[in-house]
């Protein structure tokens, strides 16, 4: 079984909703990477990449919920690449982080546990493709919709 936090984490990731962040604007002359960005530049992110970034997540195509969990099985901390990448830039950090991240992530949770221990909840048909490569893109990343049936547990 694993973590709840890492199987939100690892959906969070894969499943970037916004695959570019809100614009920014740098505030003095800056160096990243190598490339010099002069003050007032605006800069957008693009958190697609960075969530699935083959260099911080092996094979970052594929969903596994242990890839935010150590050795031990504890959630990695904060500040770590393979949180930062994605989590981070989904809520943002610092002093200017989502302050609702935390609200989000218990909602995202109660909301589950709640359907999943009423319902069993099956597909109707087919599953569509869940490649998030293949979602559209209409501002945010569309997943394609499916049809599901829930029968309520005895």
């Amino acid at each position: 079984m694993y973590n709840k936090d890492a199987y939100i984490y690892e959906n969070l990731r894969y499943k970037t909703v916004a695959p570019t962040l809100l614009p920014h604007e740098t505030i003095r002359d800056t160096k990243l990477a190598g490339y010099e960005i002069p003050a007032n530049t605006t800069v957008l992110v693009n958190a697609f990449y960075t969530s699935h970034n083959p260099s911080v997540y092996e094979d970052p195509f594929t969903i596994k919920p242990e890839r935010f969990l150590d050795e031990h099985g504890a959630v990695l901390p904060p500040g770590h690449p393979a949180r930062y990448n994605s989590v981070g830039l989904s809520f943002g950090s610092g002093k200017k982080s989502c302050f609702g991240k935390n609200l989000a992530e218990t909602r995202i949770f109660l909301f589950l546990a709640n359907i999943l221990q009423k319902f069993t909840v099956l597909p109707v048909g087919d599953l569509p493709d869940r490649d998030v490569k293949n979602y559209k893109l209409v501002m945010v990343l569309r997943p394609p919709s499916v049809s599901v049936k829930f029968i309520r547990r005895q």
